[in-house]
C-alpha cells in the first residue's frame, strides 16, 4: 500500500500538480510521482528534477536511499502533444543504476491511453522493469493494457 508522502503545487505553470507516493517493501523501496501537467516542453523536465531533489533529500532516511529504491513517475496530461511525445519517446525509458530503477509513464486523460517507455527486451533489468510494470497494473486496478 502506497501512503502520500507530499505533494507539491506549483505555480510554474504549466506544470500544475507534482503528488509523491511510496511503499517501503523489506530491502525495497518503491517511489510514485504523479504529476499533473498541463503541457510539456524540454525546459520544464529541469523542474521536475527539481521537485524530485528536494523530495529524495526531504523525505528519504539515509538507509532508504541505500537500498532498491523503484520510482515510477506518472506524467499525466489532457493530451498527448508533440513536444510530450518527443521528450517521452527521446528519452532512455527505464533506468537502472546502483540499486535504482526509473520507469516513465505517460498517460493521456481525453482517451484514457497508458504508455510506457520500455527497456531492451536483452536488458539485464528486464526482470526488474517487467516488475515495475507489473506493480503499475496493480496500482492502477487494470490488466487490460498491453505494456
Amino acid at each position: 500500500r502506497y501512503s502520500r508522502v507530499t505533494g507539491v503545487q506549483t505555480c510554474a505553470l504549466p506544470i500544475y500538480q507534482i503528488c509523491f507516493y511510496q511503499k517501503r517493501k523489506n530491502q525495497q523501496v518503491n517511489l510514485w510521482a504523479i504529476i499533473d501537467i498541463a503541457d510539456m516542453e524540454k525546459m520544464h523536465i529541469q523542474l521536475l528534477n527539481d521537485a524530485f531533489e528536494i523530495f529524495w533529500c526531504n523525505e528519504l532516511t539515509r538507509e532508504e536511499k541505500k537500498k532498491d529504491v523503484r520510482f515510477t513517475f506518472v506524467i499525466q496530461t489532457e493530451r498527448i502533444n508533440d513536444a510530450i511525445s518527443r521528450i517521452f519517446y527521446d528519452g532512455s525509458g527505464t533506468r537502472m543504476y546502483k540499486h535504482r530503477s526509473r520507469m516513465a509513464v505517460l498517460y493521456e486523460k481525453k482517451h484514457d491511453i497508458i504508455k510506457i517507455k520500455c527497456t531492451d527486451r536483452k536488458s539485464r533489468y528486464k526482470n526488474i522493469y517487467r516488475e515495475m510494470r507489473e506493480e503499475l497494473k496493480r496500482v492502477i486496478g487494470r490488466r487490460d493494457i498491453d505494456l
